[in-house]
């Protein structure tokens, strides 16, 4: 039986953008973001948010989605997962809106979502991505179950 497989650069084709202002550096590169000065998260939001091109704007409400995880702040990780998701979901090219809605599972799952990751996970049509998104959400299920091991041990 063949194997068919589809190549996907590693990520879509981004221009790069850059802002910084007050210890805020969101740049934009080959669809990743840079999120720097922990602490600034609502200014992040707000520059993520004036990006007008949907997938750069999906990438960067992510990367903050992801920090505001990684600093505990779940709730608002949760807000702005979600409207990475949204944003993603108005992606009109398949490719992009692939690869922006695999990252976004995995900030969904971060932000504690879980439900919700996985369904944006498995509403991905292409098999690898689907794949890679279904991965980065049972990454972020077992990081979150290893802090709540600790915590026991420790508490």
């Amino acid at each position: 039986m063949a194997s068919h497989t589809t190549s996907h650069p590693p990520n879509p084709p981004t221009h790069r953008r850059s802002s910084r202002r007050g210890g805020i550096s969101l740049a934009l590169d080959g669809g990743q973001q840079a999120l720097a000065q922990a602490g600034r998260h609502e200014q992040a939001e707000q520059t993520a948010r004036s990006i007008t091109n949907p997938y750069q704007q999906a990438q960067a409400l992510t990367a903050v989605a992801e920090a505001l995880a990684q600093a505990g702040l779940h709730e608002q990780a949760a807000t702005v997962a979600s409207a990475a998701e949204q944003t993603a979901r108005s992606i009109t090219d398949p490719y992009q809106q692939a690869w922006a809605l695999t990252r976004v599972a995995g900030a969904l799952a971060q932000a504690g979502l879980h439900e919700q990751a996985e369904q944006t996970a498995r509403s991905i049509t292409d098999p690898d991505q689907q794949a890679q998104a279904l991965t980065a959400v049972a990454e972020a299920l077992l990081t979150a179950a290893l802090r709540e091991a600790d915590a026991a041990m420790m508490g």
